[in-house]
């Protein structure tokens, strides 16, 4: 109960759409991103061009692009959001990185994950006794008679595999 109403604090004290691990993660994904060229190929298709000579193929349609990391994390990385600018510049309607981020870095998703409420119980002093007799332990009793010291045979074992008493290495 404890965690579900510290929980329900932090929320509280949010601000802005995301939780604050991953605002922390955006902000600087954002702040990296400024570093990043961009090359549209002509159909849904980004090239984006690092200051290191790294270059990155980006798909805004499929979210997706080589490094697999926008798939993995759900948020998407340096090079998406720099493609996702470009887009903007250029055809107008993609609205603003915040919205490719998946659902559930949102402060709503946070807040509607610790939404439910557990009720408080009595303590153990205030629980009615039971009036069930006590259950004593089974006592194991061994079997009868001498116990097998031959194994048993599988159902594929024959008798023409064994000689000797012994089994034949095939």
């Amino acid at each position: 109960m404890k965690k579900i109403v510290t929980s329900r604090e932090k929320v509280d004290k949010c601000d802005g759409p995301f939780t604050p691990g991953a605002k922390k993660m955006f902000d600087s994904i954002i702040k990296d991103a400024h570093k990043y060229q961009v090359l549209w190929s002509g159909n849904e298709f980004y090239q984006v061009n690092g200051l290191t000579g790294e270059q990155c193929v980006v798909d805004l349609q499929k979210k997706t692009y080589a490094c697999r990391r926008w798939e993995i994390t759900g948020m998407p990385y340096r090079h998406a959001v720099a493609s996702i600018w470009n887009m903007a510049d250029n055809s107008g309607d993609v609205g603003v990185p915040e919205h490719w981020v998946d659902p559930v870095y949102l402060k709503e998703t946070w807040r509607n994950t610790y939404d439910f409420t557990i009720k408080p119980i009595n303590g153990s002093s205030m629980w009615i006794k039971p009036n069930a007799t006590k259950l004593l332990p089974l006592i194991n009793v061994p079997q009868a008679g001498r116990p097998k010291k031959s194994r048993r045979k599988g159902i594929h074992e024959n008798e023409s595999m064994v000689t000797n008493g012994k089994l034949s290495r095939k």
